[in-house]
């Protein structure tokens, strides 16, 4: 019977093993899923979140070792994580909008690539539907919660965003939602940065602004009034050599782990550097005003986990039924041609019908047996009660 199962790595694990998952392609995640022969998956890569879902019918520890060091999460524990990862309750940014939109995303990508079965995608529905329940009906997402808002927010207390010029290093989720929220200040411009140049493009041309090679990074620091670094790259990109002697102020946002941008930039007068961890301060800030509804948020998901309970066990039913009934067509469709085969040796028909049927009965009922006496030998009496009771 299949399961449901998660890994999970986030902005709390350490760097070297979130960006080490984040930047598998997807043929890698198609690797790992055959080696769980996994029946469905769907992999779900924020900029601070990368999960592994899947249902399974076992894994063996070999199987594991190719996901070293990380926690797996089973049944209960994972389809928990989903709901509340769903509510934002889970986010850096408690309540924040972003993950519930890039879960949609994920699962609906995955469908069209045919990756997911029937659990996950019953699983996935009501995760989303969990998400959307809580904003609805608590002000759980109310006030700034995404980390991009509040770093737009930050940097306007300091520009004039008609009046500047903006770039944007990145071109993955974060950095696209960077764009969604700049393009509302209607900045001078904005130029998308991107080691590959192709993605650069296809990210400016959705947003109607430029795009420039990573090699070209340096001009278009020195031309840009603020910066917004977000990426999955190890190493600094932005030093102190980049910048240095620059008279017009900048400033320069990085929400990348690790760090994209010098931190040591911080100390020149005319830079003005924020990170990832003073923008989650300010965000566990706003959500400490918000403490009454994460109670309320928490309640909603755990009800609408112990509701899906009740659905979850229906589709095994549903699930178990369709096994035995595939079981026992294949069976009599088996005994059928052997016995037509006897008939066509010249065996009496009603003789041949009685030996068919005869060993349909015995096949068909092998495993009510066998469970039947292994219960009578373990004293299993509520098992036996339960075994009688299918023939009442």
């Amino acid at each position: 019977m299949l399961k449901f199962g998660a890994f999970s790595w986030d902005y709390r694990s350490r760097p070297e093993e979130y960006q080490f998952r984040q930047l598998l392609s997807p043929s890698q995640w198609e690797k790992i899923a055959e080696s769980f022969n996994a029946s469905g998956y769907v992999v779900l890569s924020t900029c601070n979140r990368v999960e592994f879902y899947f249902t399974f019918n076992s894994i063996e520890d070999k199987e594991t070792e190719r996901l070293p060091d990380d926690h797996l999460m089973v049944g209960d524990d994972a389809l928990m994580h989903l709901f509340m990862v769903s509510a934002g309750l889970k986010s850096m940014s408690v309540g924040e909008n972003e993950i519930l939109a890039q879960v949609k995303s994920a699962f609906d990508s995955h469908v069209k690539a045919g990756k997911t079965d029937k659990l996950i995608s019953l699983i996935f529905r009501k995760a989303i539907s969990v998400g959307k329940e809580v904003r609805d009906k608590t002000g759980i997402s109310r006030g700034k919660t995404s980390i991009p808002v509040i770093a737009v927010d930050m940097t306007g207390s300091h520009i004039d965003f008609r009046k500047s010029k903006i770039s944007v290093i990145g071109t993955g989720q974060m950095a696209e939602t960077f764009l969604k929220y700049l393009q509302k200040r209607d900045p001078e411009s904005i130029t998308v940065v991107g080691r590959t140049q192709e993605k650069a493009s296809q990210l400016a041309t959705m947003y109607n602004c430029k795009y420039d090679s990573i090699s070209n990074l340096q001009s278009v620091v020195e031309e840009s009034n603020a910066v917004f670094c977000a990426t999955s790259s190890k190493n600094i990109l932005i030093t102190a050599d980049m910048v240095k002697g620059h008279s017009r102020p900048k400033i320069l946002v990085d929400i990348s782990n690790p760090r994209n941008i010098d931190p040591e930039l911080g100390k020149e007068e005319t830079m003005i550097v924020y990170d990832l961890q003073q923008i989650q301060e300010i965000s566990q800030a706003n959500s400490g005003m918000k403490k009454e509804e994460i109670p309320r948020a928490q309640s909603i998901v755990d009800a609408e986990f112990e509701k899906f309970q009740v659905k979850l066990a229906e589709f095994r039913a549903e699930e178990l039924l369709t096994k035995s009934y595939t079981f026992a067509e294949a069976i009599a469709m088996r005994e059928i041609n052997r016995m037509m085969k006897e008939i066509g040796k010249g065996m009496d028909p009603k003789e041949a019908t009685r030996k068919s049927a005869s060993a349909m009965v015995t096949k068909i009922l092998g495993n009510y047996t066998s469970a039947l006496k292994e219960a009578a030998i373990r004293g299993d009496t509520e098992l036996i009660a339960k075994l009688q009771s299918i023939f009442q």
